[in-house]
């Protein structure tokens, strides 16, 4: 775990020295649509799991390569998880009463992307592709149950310990996206859609052997200088 640790801290130092050094250093947000991919291939396992709307906030950088290709390095704090729901149905006095309950899993990652952009021109106005790896560290993550009935109430939040040896807290993915940006002076503004897998499992439990591993589609918006 230590050189785990010491893996992620290194990682870390070197995409904020990327950024830093950047011609173009900007910050981007955006929302995460999260999910999880079993493969196991059943579809009764996969369909289970639901998407979590999350969100992500972080900074990068741009270092141009040649004329349409430059590197981007970033920095950033993202949610992932999944959400799991039963549900079913009660016949009182000859009405029908919805039963069940929910659970929303919510993983926090610092991740770093170091993503290959791919621009059509060098006008003010441009669209462009991305692709690259990116590698995060889960930091902390926690349960929200629900009940659901005649009155649907949130039940107290749960904290998972990450420290077992079950979680696998390092994520291992690919992204891909393409977006827009505009130029103003030494000053962009851009959005982009990206999809992003994860190449590793996030359970590591021999028992209960879902392999799971996480996706998801985000959506980021985002403004940079140039200098």
């Amino acid at each position: 775990m230590k050189e785990v640790k010491l893996y992620i801290a290194t990682l870390l130092f070197t995409a904020f020295g990327l950024v830093s050094n950047a011609q173009t250093i900007g910050i981007k947000t955006g929302a995460n649509f999260a999910n999880v991919n079993s493969e196991l291939y059943i579809d009764a396992v996969n369909n289970a799991f639901k998407t979590n709307t999350n969100f992500l906030i972080g900074v990068y950088g741009e270092l141009p390569l040649h004329t349409n290709i430059s590197f981007q390095p970033e920095l950033q704090f993202i949610q992932k998880g999944f959400s799991a729901s039963e549900s079913t149905s009660v016949d009182i006095l000859g009405l029908d009463i919805p039963l069940g309950a929910s659970v929303e899993t919510n993983i926090n990652y610092i991740e770093t992307p170091m993503l290959f952009k791919f621009k059509t021109s060098e006008s003010n106005a441009k669209a462009y592709a991305l692709a690259g790896p990116a590698i995060g560290y889960a930091t902390s993550a926690n349960l929200e149950p629900k009940v659901m009935g005649f009155l649907s109430f949130n039940l107290p939040d749960q904290s998972i310990d990450l420290s077992s040896d079950i979680y696998n807290r390092v994520d291992i993915s690919g992204i891909v996206g393409v977006g827009g940006s505009i130029d103003f002076g030494n000053n962009t503004i851009f959005t982009d859609i990206r999809y992003q897998h994860s190449f590793n499992n996030m359970l590591n439990d021999p028992i209960v052997d879902l392999m799971l591993s996480n996706k998801g589609f985000q959506i980021n918006a985002g403004y940079g200088f140039r200098f």
